[in-house]
């Protein structure tokens, strides 16, 4: 009893596995993690609880296991991983932003190549062709270039 003796193993007092349950994508478990695990990301509503199913604890107190939240509106079901030991407590999160990164909001994959003009002769060029004397007004009232 007591500490152990020279020469012998101390083991970590322990008495399971963590475990996984329910959704593990991880866009679900963000949208969760992001609401400061209130808004089921699955139906929105903010009926979620939490149960921590305990896997483990050193000698030093500190436990490990994981935590389970439910939405009580859709049954919705995720987990994550805890150890009291790390920061932040539930690691996986770790390096997670808050916000979700903003995705462009347009496809510009369809448009035409820019050329680049280093020199400026090819805006030159464009500019001498539209100076005022190469247009005149036609007799509709439209501006036309003249021939």
């Amino acid at each position: 009893p007591g500490w152990p003796q020279a020469g012998k193993r101390s083991h970590m007092a322990s008495w399971g596995e963590q475990e996984r349950h329910g959704d593990q994508s991880e866009s679900a478990r963000k949208a969760l993690w992001r609401s400061g695990f209130k808004t089921c990301p699955k139906c929105s509503e903010q009926r979620i609880s939490r149960k921590e199913i305990g896997a483990g604890c050193r000698q030093n107190g500190d436990g490990y296991g994981t935590e389970v939240f439910t939405c009580g509106a859709c049954g919705f079901v995720t987990s994550f991983y805890y150890d009291e030991a790390s920061v932040p407590s539930l690691y996986e999160t770790s390096g997670w932003d808050r916000q979700p990164k903003k995705e462009p909001s347009h496809d510009y994959s369809g448009l035409p190549k820019v050329s680049i003009d280093p020199d400026g002769s090819q805006y030159r060029k464009h500019v001498a062709e539209d100076k005022p004397g190469t247009w005149v007004k036609g007799p509709d009232g439209k501006w036309v270039k003249k021939a």
